[in-house]
């Protein structure tokens, strides 16, 4: 703290130096205003601070969620693996089924029916014969070939 004679020193003292004593204390006194409102800004900080952590808090649960979904996707990987691999023994065992079919059925499969008019009198009786047009009558529904 300054003694009086060293405000006077400096010009702040009674007489001509009071206007700018009178300056400085109120510039000291909107100080305090500013440290409270700083005082005020810090505790709201503390909020923002209580705030942010709990988002951190539950953007570790985000990832626990998401390191416990890629985990499932791994099962679900592994079972569409499985699902293919099923799928490939079925179409290579395609051809000893195709083989043990009657023999109407080996020859017709691969062929259209108006291939070949052997073809047309193999066919089951409840399919239409063609008959030489680009149209053929079936159960009232005409289709055009």
């Amino acid at each position: 703290m300054l003694g009086q004679s060293q405000v006077r020193g400096i010009g702040l003292g009674f007489g001509r130096g009071s206007g700018t004593r009178r300056k400085l204390v109120e510039g000291i006194e909107s100080l305090s205003g500013v440290c409270r409102e700083l005082t005020k800004g810090i505790e709201g900080l503390r909020g923002v601070r209580r705030k942010l952590a709990e988002g951190i808090r539950s953007l570790s649960g985000v990832r626990r969620e998401l390191i416990e979904g890629i985990g499932g996707l791994q099962g679900v990987r592994r079972e569409l693996a499985e699902d293919i691999e099923a799928c490939w023994e079925f179409i290579g065992s395609l051809p000893k089924v195709i083989g043990s079919l009657p023999g109407w059925h080996r020859e017709f499969i691969g062929r259209r029916p108006r291939d070949s008019s052997e073809d047309r009198q193999r066919l089951p009786k409840s399919l239409p014969e063609a008959t030489g047009s680009d149209t053929a009558q079936a159960n009232d529904c005409t289709t055009i070939a």
